[in-house]
């Protein structure tokens, strides 16, 4: 996989051989596991558009409220 984006202790935004999207986010607070899942077509659109902040901003929603990407994580 290809790293295209990385904020240490936090994210990091991978592409895959058949040019998937994959965010990998680092989650808790005592107890840290990383959850990664891939971006779908409505995120890689808005990546697209704007960005690194997109994903920055993605991560952090990730990390805030991981229960919710649960079910997209590999």
């Amino acid at each position: 996989m290809k790293e295209l984006l990385h904020e240490p202790s936090h994210h990091r935004l991978l592409e895959d051989e058949s040019g998937s999207l994959h965010l990998e986010v680092e989650c808790g607070t005592t107890a840290v596991f990383l959850l990664t899942f891939s971006l779908n077509e409505v995120e890689r659109e808005v990546y697209a558009m704007q960005g690194a902040a997109f994903i920055q901003q993605l991560a952090w929603q990730v990390s805030d409220h991981p229960d919710s990407y649960l079910d997209r994580s590999k």
